[in-house]
This record gives structure tokens, C-alpha cells and sequence, in this order.
């Protein structure tokens, strides 16, 4: 009976896992790369490690967490997730990623002399000053998270995109990963994984862009995107405001705890934009 017993949980948990047989008939999961939460949770303190070593620069930071957060990504959509593919999302991240990491550091030294300031007495209004300092740090915290979440590398040009199956044909503009047989080339942004005969969907990207990102922004449309998606969902702005603030006091407590917190920080960053939000009738 206990041999049975174990068998039956190793069982339940190789099908939780996706590793061993399903034992029950269900919709696929959401996340399907999330349901193994310790295996989550090891990758999380991994993306942690490896944001902290490659900021330790700070300008390289926005590149960092862009690359971490890419990874996670792939990881909770069960895809492919080697770490050679952080290091490459590094390396594209990193041109555009220094100029808006030389940006923030510097908007940043600003505020933090801005309250400072106040904080010394030597400003008339010091508390109001002081105020503006903490929303204004807080801005540019969130506003690196949205960045980073919506940053993705930009298309070579001459060379269409990857994964556009065996035979296919370049096509004009971006072009759509894994089109299925018989797809026709569109022009602009086409779906990907349409499979036969599928048209495409106007305002949807290509595949494996992952959960609330854009296919081939770069720096400079992922910045430009900051504002309207704080606008069009000031929850998430919300909740990455927390994101910002949880990790700022974490390190300050504990300076080695921004290990965690920037794990923690690029997984909200993939969660957020994903979460399921309430729809008005």
C-alpha cells in the first residue's frame, strides 16, 4: 500500500512537472514553465545573480534586466531557455541599454541631490522638494521596469527573422517566426504559428515574443511605449511602483538581498503586463 501511495505522487507530481504521462484530461496551462514553483524559484535567483554581476557597472544595468527578464519569459512559456541566450539578449541589449542606463544614472544622482537637498534645510519648501525627489525616483523606477519589459532586439536588416521554417521566403518589413506550411507573407507585423491557411491579425506580433511584449521594439520603441502603457493600465503602474519601492528597501535592509529582489523584480515584470485583468460588460 505505501509502495502504491508513492507511486501515485510521483506520478501526481510528474504530471504537475510535464515531465511524466497527464492522469487527467485538462486545458494546458498558462504558464506551463511556472507549474515546478522550486525550479521557478532557482531561476529566479539565478536571473537575481547574474543582473546584479553584470550592473555592477550601473550604466548596464537597463541591459541587465532587459536580458533577465527575456529569460524568464521563456522560461514560465516552457521555451527553450539556455543561458546562452541571456548572454546573447545581453549583447544586443547593450548599445542602446548604455545610453539609457547613462540617462537613468544621471536622473537619478539628480533626485537623490534634490532630496538631499531638502532633507538638509537649507531649501525653503524642503518637504514639498523632498516629495517631487521620491515620486521622481519612483518615476524612473518604473519606467526602467516597463522599458526593459518591452525591450526585445532589433531585426538585422537584410536578414529576415528566425525560425520562419524550412523554404520560406523573406519577407518585407518583420517578418513572422514559424508562419506553418502554406502561409502567405504579410507585410508589416505578421502572427506567427498561424498554421495553414490563417490570416494574419492586425495589432498582433510575431511568436515567442513572450507575455506582453513587442516583437523587435529596441531601446528607443520600448521607451517610447513607457508612456502609453503606464497610461492604459495604471494597476500594473501600481504594481511596479511596489516592484520598485520592494526592491529599494530589500537592498537597503540587507544589501545582499538585491540578489532576490532583481530575480523578483524581472519576474514581475513578465507577470504583470500578463495578469489577467477584469473586463466591463
Amino acid at each position: 500500500m505505501a509502495i502504491d501511495r508513492r507511486e501515485a505522487r510521483a506520478a501526481k507530481r510528474a504530471d504537475l512537472s510535464g515531465s511524466g504521462p497527464t492522469l487527467h484530461e485538462r486545458p494546458p496551462a498558462r504558464f506551463p514553465g511556472a507549474t515546478a514553483r522550486f525550479a521557478l524559484l532557482g531561476e529566479v535567483l539565478l536571473i537575481g545573480l547574474l543582473v546584479t554581476l553584470v550592473s555592477l557597472p550601473l550604466v548596464t544595468f537597463p541591459a541587465a534586466l532587459a536580458a533577465g527578464i527575456r529569460h524568464l519569459r521563456r522560461y514560465i512559456a516552457a521555451e527553450a531557455s539556455p543561458l546562452f541566450a541571456f548572454w546573447r539578449d545581453l549583447r544586443a541589449a547593450l548599445a542602446g541599454g548604455l545610453v539609457v542606463g547613462v540617462i537613468a544614472l544621471v536622473l537619478t544622482a539628480i533626485l537623490l541631490l534634490d532630496v538631499d537637498l531638502a532633507d538638509s534645510g537649507l531649501l525653503p519648501g524642503g518637504a514639498a522638494i523632498a516629495i517631487f525627489g521620491w515620486v521622481g525616483l519612483a518615476a524612473v523606477g518604473v519606467s526602467l521596469l516597463a522599458a526593459a519589459g518591452a525591450w526585445s532586439p532589433e531585426p538585422h536588416k537584410g536578414r529576415a527573422s528566425a525560425s520562419r521554417g524550412f523554404g520560406a521566403e523573406p519577407q518585407t518589413g518583420r517578418a513572422s517566426a514559424s508562419r506553418g506550411f502554406g502561409a502567405e507573407p504579410h507585410t508589416g507585423r505578421a502572427s506567427a504559428s498561424r498554421g495553414f491557411g490563417a490570416e494574419p491579425h492586425k495589432g498582433r506580433a510575431s511568436a515567442s515574443r513572450g507575455f506582453g511584449a513587442e516583437p523587435h521594439t529596441g531601446w528607443r520603441g520600448a521607451v517610447r511605449s513607457v508612456p502609453r502603457t503606464l497610461r492604459g493600465d495604471i494597476p500594473g503602474t501600481l504594481y511596479f511602483a511596489a516592484t520598485a519601492v520592494f526592491v529599494v528597501v530589500l537592498t537597503w535592509a540587507l544589501p545582499p538581498l538585491i540578489i532576490p529582489a532583481l530575480g523578483c523584480a524581472a519576474l514581475a515584470a513578465v507577470a504583470i503586463p500578463a495578469r489577467a485583468r477584469r473586463t466591463r460588460a
